[in-house]
């Protein structure tokens, strides 16, 4: 598939839409997850349900894994204002993307989970 081959991000289709459901693993809560893609430069993220929202900045992608910086410029007193999040495309359904949230970089585990759906 072309995403596969060149990258998630810099070939998604933009004017994207993407939404889904993150559960966070300590506090076994879930929440409904909202991006849109206008560009690579130009990403921005909303959780409804928690009241929060923000951009993620692209840091770096290969054909299997895209890294993103979270940043929450409204609400952040509802959320985690930093957080890494590494997306990659689920290899059984083509319209599908599994992300990780981490708060820091070298973190071994994420402490949430989620999926998009275009």
């Amino acid at each position: 598939s072309y995403f596969i081959i060149f990258g998630i991000i810099s070939n998604i289709f933009f004017a994207q839409s993407l939404t889904g459901v993150g559960f966070q693993k300590d506090i076994k809560e879930y929440w409904a997850i909202n991006v849109q893609i206008n560009s690579q430069d130009d990403i921005t993220v909303s959780y409804p349900s928690l009241g929060c929202s923000g951009k993620w900045v692209l840091i770096n992608e290969d054909k299997n894994l895209t890294l993103l910086k979270e940043i929450i410029t409204f609400g952040a007193d509802k959320c985690i204002p930093e957080n890494y999040i590494f997306m990659t495309r689920d290899e059984l359904s083509p319209t599908t993307f599994r992300f990780y949230v981490y708060e820091n970089k070298g973190d071994e585990i994420p402490y949430a989970i989620g999926v998009l759906e275009k």
